[in-house]
């Protein structure tokens, strides 16, 4: 999509794909439940806290993500 095209059109399919990610954060989360060495998991639930703008869980995964490493 280029600038033009999310100045008109960007806003209201952020807002739709928002409730996209709030949706999966339940199946995220019980999937770290299950398996909570998994960093596929561990990833992508911190992505998903990123994008709905909860830095605090999003860097909580980020930190475990990091140990997970060494």
């Amino acid at each position: 999509m280029d600038l033009k095209t999310y100045q008109l059109k960007g806003k209201p399919l952020e807002v739709q794909g928002k409730k996209y990610f709030e949706a999966s954060v339940p199946y995220f989360e019980k999937a770290l439940e299950i398996q909570p060495n998994d960093p596929s998991t561990i990833s992508a639930l911190q992505k998903v806290y990123f994008r709905l703008g909860r830095n605090a869980d999003s860097e909580k995964m980020a930190t475990r993500l990091q140990a997970l490493k060494k």
